[in-house]
Protein backbone atom coordinates (compact mmCIF):
# COMPACT_ATOMS: atom_id res chain seq x y z
CA UNK A 1 0.00 0.00 0.00
CA UNK A 2 1.36 3.24 -1.14
CA UNK A 3 -0.16 5.41 1.66
CA UNK A 4 1.06 5.71 5.12
CA UNK A 5 -1.28 5.65 8.21
CA UNK A 6 -0.39 9.69 8.87
CA UNK A 7 -1.92 10.46 5.07
CA UNK A 8 -4.53 8.51 5.52
CA UNK A 9 -5.50 9.69 8.50
CA UNK A 10 -4.69 13.52 6.87
CA UNK A 11 -7.44 12.39 3.87
CA UNK A 12 -10.29 10.79 5.62
CA UNK A 13 -10.07 14.46 8.25
CA UNK A 14 -9.84 16.50 4.74
CA UNK A 15 -12.88 14.67 3.15
CA UNK A 16 -15.49 14.96 6.19
CA UNK A 17 -16.58 18.33 4.79
CA UNK A 18 -18.42 19.38 1.82
CA UNK A 19 -20.90 17.55 -0.54
CA UNK A 20 -20.13 14.08 -2.25
CA UNK A 21 -19.77 14.53 -6.14
CA UNK A 22 -19.58 10.53 -8.57
CA UNK A 23 -16.44 11.29 -10.59
CA UNK A 24 -14.84 8.40 -13.43
CA UNK A 25 -11.12 7.80 -13.44
CA UNK A 26 -10.61 7.26 -17.60
CA UNK A 27 -6.95 6.60 -18.78
CA UNK A 28 -6.18 7.45 -22.45
CA UNK A 29 -6.94 4.03 -23.32
CA UNK A 30 -10.55 4.56 -22.39
CA UNK A 31 -10.58 2.33 -19.57
CA UNK A 32 -12.81 4.14 -16.77
CA UNK A 33 -13.34 3.64 -12.82
CA UNK A 34 -15.58 5.26 -10.91
CA UNK A 35 -14.66 7.34 -7.60
CA UNK A 36 -15.92 10.34 -5.76
CA UNK A 37 -14.62 13.66 -4.51
CA UNK A 38 -15.60 16.29 -2.17
CA UNK A 39 -16.89 19.56 -3.47
CA UNK A 40 -16.76 22.25 -0.75
CA UNK A 41 -18.66 25.22 -1.51
CA UNK A 42 -17.46 28.51 -0.52
CA UNK A 43 -19.84 31.19 0.92
CA UNK A 44 -19.05 34.99 0.25
CA UNK A 45 -17.66 35.56 3.67
CA UNK A 46 -15.28 32.35 3.57
CA UNK A 47 -14.39 33.31 0.02
CA UNK A 48 -13.44 36.94 1.24
CA UNK A 49 -11.43 35.98 4.10
CA UNK A 50 -9.51 33.93 1.65
CA UNK A 51 -8.59 36.50 -0.49
CA UNK A 52 -7.74 38.62 2.55
CA UNK A 53 -5.46 36.01 4.02
CA UNK A 54 -3.16 35.83 0.59
CA UNK A 55 -3.16 39.45 0.62
CA UNK A 56 -2.04 40.00 4.10
CA UNK A 57 0.41 37.27 3.64
CA UNK A 58 1.95 39.13 0.81
CA UNK A 59 1.96 42.60 1.97
CA UNK A 60 3.97 41.29 5.01
CA UNK A 61 6.58 39.15 2.69
CA UNK A 62 6.75 43.07 0.54
CA UNK A 63 8.98 44.85 3.22
CA UNK A 64 11.50 41.58 3.73
CA UNK A 65 11.73 40.94 -0.10
CA UNK A 66 13.56 44.34 -0.55
CA UNK A 67 16.72 42.65 1.08
CA UNK A 68 17.27 40.61 -2.22
CA UNK A 69 18.72 42.16 -5.10
CA UNK A 70 17.59 43.74 -7.28
CA UNK A 71 16.00 45.80 -4.04
CA UNK A 72 13.34 48.12 -5.59
CA UNK A 73 11.45 45.30 -8.05
CA UNK A 74 10.45 42.52 -5.53
CA UNK A 75 8.39 44.28 -3.11
CA UNK A 76 6.22 45.46 -5.99
CA UNK A 77 6.19 42.38 -7.73
CA UNK A 78 4.76 40.73 -4.13
CA UNK A 79 2.60 43.64 -3.93
CA UNK A 80 1.27 42.86 -7.36
CA UNK A 81 0.99 39.06 -6.74
CA UNK A 82 -1.05 39.60 -3.65
CA UNK A 83 -3.72 42.07 -5.40
CA UNK A 84 -3.96 39.99 -8.41
CA UNK A 85 -3.97 36.50 -5.68
CA UNK A 86 -6.63 38.23 -3.85
CA UNK A 87 -9.15 39.03 -6.69
CA UNK A 88 -8.41 35.40 -7.91
CA UNK A 89 -9.00 33.31 -4.73
CA UNK A 90 -12.37 35.49 -4.12
CA UNK A 91 -13.31 34.68 -7.10
CA UNK A 92 -12.90 31.18 -6.65
CA UNK A 93 -16.26 29.33 -5.23
CA UNK A 94 -15.44 25.72 -4.96
CA UNK A 95 -12.61 23.60 -4.00
CA UNK A 96 -12.05 19.86 -4.53
CA UNK A 97 -11.34 18.88 -0.40
CA UNK A 98 -10.31 15.61 -1.67
CA UNK A 99 -11.50 11.95 -3.00
CA UNK A 100 -11.21 8.37 -3.67
CA UNK A 101 -10.72 6.51 -6.65
CA UNK A 102 -9.11 2.82 -7.99
CA UNK A 103 -6.75 3.28 -11.18
CA UNK A 104 -8.54 2.16 -14.11
CA UNK A 105 -4.94 0.49 -15.44
CA UNK A 106 -4.50 -1.78 -11.97
CA UNK A 107 -7.04 -1.02 -10.21
CA UNK A 108 -4.73 0.59 -7.04
CA UNK A 109 -6.58 2.15 -4.44
CA UNK A 110 -5.92 5.90 -5.25
CA UNK A 111 -6.33 9.42 -2.74
CA UNK A 112 -7.65 11.98 -5.29
CA UNK A 113 -5.71 15.47 -4.06
CA UNK A 114 -7.29 18.65 -3.25
CA UNK A 115 -7.20 21.55 -5.38
CA UNK A 116 -9.29 23.91 -7.81
CA UNK A 117 -12.89 22.74 -8.93
CA UNK A 118 -11.71 22.78 -12.44
CA UNK A 119 -12.33 19.86 -14.88
CA UNK A 120 -10.81 17.63 -16.07
CA UNK A 121 -8.35 17.31 -13.66
CA UNK A 122 -5.43 15.40 -13.76
CA UNK A 123 -4.34 12.54 -11.77
CA UNK A 124 -1.29 9.79 -12.02
CA UNK A 125 -1.56 6.53 -10.14
CA UNK A 126 1.03 5.87 -7.08
CA UNK A 127 1.56 2.38 -8.61
CA UNK A 128 1.68 1.89 -11.91
CA UNK A 129 2.41 5.70 -12.70
CA UNK A 130 -0.22 6.04 -15.19
CA UNK A 131 -1.71 9.46 -16.12
CA UNK A 132 -5.96 9.36 -15.79
CA UNK A 133 -8.18 12.07 -15.89
CA UNK A 134 -11.12 12.95 -13.17
CA UNK A 135 -14.09 13.91 -14.84
CA UNK A 136 -17.24 14.23 -12.86
CA UNK A 137 -20.51 12.13 -13.67
CA UNK A 138 -23.06 14.04 -15.90
CA UNK A 139 -26.68 12.50 -14.73
CA UNK A 140 -29.12 13.26 -17.84
CA UNK A 141 -31.92 15.50 -17.03
CA UNK A 142 -34.85 13.58 -16.47
CA UNK A 143 -37.72 14.48 -18.97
Amino acid sequence: MPYEEDQLRKHREAISRGDQVAVTLETHEGQRTPGFIKLLRLSPVERGARARRWLLACLALAPVTAVCPPHIPWPIVTITVGVVGSYLRRGRSELVAGGEARCPKCGAFQILDAGNAEFPMAHFCTECKERSLIRPDRTPASA
